[in-house]
């Protein structure tokens, strides 16, 4: 995984969220297609991008694995926000 893969001009609340659709974006892959390669709907991934959902840990680890950004960047700027979590 890219430890040091970072969007430009962003928040520190919103970084996990920005790094996942710029992540995703950088591969070329539609909502569609990650959710298909991590098995979750695209609407899945829509709510993870808007921050109304978070994905389960297993989830989670496949997308940062496809996406290859830092799990840390969501783990810790969930916790930062004092986030509580609804899983999708």
């Amino acid at each position: 995984m890219n430890d040091n893969y970072k969007p430009k001009n962003e928040k520190p609340k919103d970084t996990d969220r920005k790094y996942m659709i710029e992540a995703r974006k950088n591969k070329k892959l539609t909502q569609s297609e990650l959710g298909a390669l991590v098995g979750v709907s695209s609407n899945c991934i829509t709510q993870y991008e808007k921050n109304v959902r978070f994905p389960k840990p297993n989830i989670l680890l496949k997308i940062c694995k496809i996406l290859e950004i830092d799990i840390k960047l969501f783990l810790f700027t969930n916790i930062i926000n004092n986030k509580k979590m609804a899983y999708c």
